[in-house]
């Protein structure tokens, strides 16, 4: 039997009352005398309306036999009263109800007012995980550490995991801290299997301003990874526990936020503050790279000539690009670099990989390996996305190319630093000779090499999670 609960319309309020009127129900109640209709229906037209209100209907394999309410009390604090068909009672219902209510609202206080006559209800609440703390009083209590942040990163196609790859590096370094993170997924299986196995809690939310908000209620930090929510929406929450933190790439949004971070150099050409951000973490300080590199040990060998070239755009196709590229790379590339063997990565959102006749190509579709082929590279030709930070991370010498708009501005900041070849966008017609010339600077100058190498290194130190951490941690009991 699948119990779960769904909000309550005004066209239950018919089937709420005929479990209100039922014999002997409501002998618990505070009020125990039975409603009229009309009472009953301006009741509940007036609680939906009501803010501070929450009401929910129990279902079991989709039948409606319950009915949750709860009533605002303070910030992240609620009391709760439940009521269970006479026919469905003696099936847990009840039980279940409350500890999916407790999952909906994770890091809020749960109050019950039980009378010590209803032996029924006290072991309900207490089989719940309520404690009494006076008499006819039960109360349950949020799983806290030192803090609690909830994290909602956009991902999946048309996005790539860029986004929930970068929270889930910063998810470990608070949880280091004994920071309790909790990330939001829109019923996503992808981000809830690769959440899960980071060892981090998921809870299934609809991706809307409002219930994001409800569900951080609680939280000391909601932390927003995704260009898409009205960031001004969840800002003016009025039931806000946190403290509201974003990273913003692009910066061409209002941010009325506590902390706006973006971790490429060309935010010091935006000013984040002057769109809201009361606080900034921007530069290279700040740029997050996965664990996994991380904690590899490479060493390059610069002097020699390149023998391993990664080439990749990106989680999805590129718009149809990434065949265009494979084609150019099996009969341009390969033909001219006999000894370069290419790892063409295929990113997890294509479904048709290119077909590949030549053995200097290997490709890999959503590999598990990224980080070992990103130390194993020499050289690499890669779109301008979270591959790009982690392969100048690892000092490997780049030819960088833009997929989209989007892409430009970190482009040219990483060309201004002088730590990759740009050849510019795959809309001009020139990209291939481009790319030519750009393997050709990489193949044969080894001063060029070092260059990009050396200046890579200085450039991003891989300790961003660490840093972003710290500063989000003095938001805990604000």
């Amino acid at each position: 039997m699948i119990v779960d609960l769904r909000p309550v319309a005004l066209e239950d309020a018919r089937q709420i009352f005929k479990w209100q009127i039922h014999p002997g129900i409501r002998q618990f109640f505070r009020n125990t005398n039975p409603p009229e209709w009309q009472d009953h229906l301006d009741w509940i037209k007036k609680n939906l309306a009501n803010q501070n209100k929450y009401l929910f209907l129990i279902r079991a394999d989709s039948f409606a036999c319950g009915f949750l309410h709860l009533t605002r009390i303070g910030l992240a604090e609620f009391e709760v009263s439940i009521l269970v068909s006479a026919e469905w009672q003696g099936k847990s219902i009840a039980k279940n109800g409350l500890l999916i209510l407790r999952k909906k609202f994770p890091l809020s206080i749960f109050r019950a007012e039980v009378k010590k006559e209803n032996i029924a209800s006290t072991k309900l609440f207490l089989s719940a995980g309520f404690e009494q703390i006076a008499d006819n009083q039960y109360v349950a209590f949020p799983n806290r550490v030192r803090g609690s942040c909830v994290i909602r990163a956009n991902s999946g196609k048309g996005v790539g995991l860029g986004h929930l790859r970068r929270c889930l590096e910063l998810a470990l370094k608070l949880q280091q801290k004994d920071c309790y993170v909790l990330f939001i997924d829109p019923q996503d299986h992808d981000i809830h299997r690769i959440v899960t196995s980071f060892g981090f809690d998921v809870i299934n939310s609809p991706d809307q301003e409002h219930a994001i908000c409800q569900t951080a209620e609680g939280a000391d930090i909601l932390l927003i990874d995704h260009y898409e929510l009205n960031i001004t929406a969840i800002a003016q929450c009025p039931y806000r526990t946190w403290k509201l933190a974003v990273f913003e790439d692009m910066g061409k949004r209002e941010l009325p936020v506590d902390m706006a971070i973006n971790g490429s150099p060309s935010a010091y050409n935006m000013d984040l503050s002057k769109l809201g951000a009361k606080e900034t973490l921007v530069g290279p300080d700040f740029q997050i790279i996965r664990s996994d590199l991380r904690n590899l040990s490479f060493s390059r060998e610069l002097d020699r000539r390149p023998t391993e070239c990664l080439v990749t755009i990106g989680a999805s196709d590129g718009n149809g690009f990434l065949n265009n590229l494979a084609i150019f790379v099996e009969q341009e590339i390969c033909p001219r670099w006999k000894n370069l063997h290419i790892n063409l990565v295929v990113g997890p959102e294509v479904s048709r990989v290119p077909v590949i006749r030549v053995r200097e190509i290997t490709v890999h579709h959503a590999p598990e390996n990224m980080a070992e082929l990103i130390a194993a590279s020499d050289i690499a030709l890669s779109a301008s996305g979270q591959t790009l930070t982690e392969l100048l991370y690892s000092a490997v010498p780049t030819i960088a190319i833009c997929l989209a708009e989007n892409q430009l501005e970190n482009i040219r900041a990483f060309e201004k630093e002088n730590c990759i070849i740009s050849v510019g966008s795959v809309k001009s017609k020139d990209w291939k000779e481009e790319v030519l010339q750009a393997f050709s600077r990489l193949m044969l100058d080894t001063a060029l090499r070092k260059e990009l190498s050396n200046n890579a290194t200085r450039l991003i130190d891989g300790r961003g999670a660490e840093r972003i951490a710290s500063v989000l941690m003095g938001y805990v009991n604000h």
